[in-house]
């Protein structure tokens, strides 16, 4: 797998919600929280990861270049909202 696999995966594929429950479960300081706030923390690093990952295949000429900063708030909502949808299946998916 080449990094630009790895950042896409992360970005579309729900690498994020994986990558934020893998750190939930290995980092005792939030495998330490109660199940509330461990869902909260995961929406904000699965969130972060996608976004760092989209910034990534950006700054790799992977992804095209937004314009202006309206078109960067727009993209990076769009990924992290999506990274949040995709962390709840995950989620819900450890739950059964």
């Amino acid at each position: 797998m080449e990094l630009t696999d790895f950042l896409g995966w992360i970005l579309s594929g729900g690498g994020a919600g994986v990558l934020a429950y893998f750190l939930m479960d290995r980092i005792p300081a939030l495998a330490l929280l109660a199940s509330e706030s461990k869902r909260y923390v995961a929406f904000g690093l699965s969130a972060l990861f996608a976004m760092l990952a989209f910034a990534g295949l950006v700054g790799l000429g992977v992804q095209p270049l937004p314009v202006s900063a309206v078109e960067w708030v727009n993209k990076l909502f769009l990924v992290a909202t999506s990274a949040f949808a995709l962390s709840q299946i995950i989620h819900a998916r450890e739950l059964r």
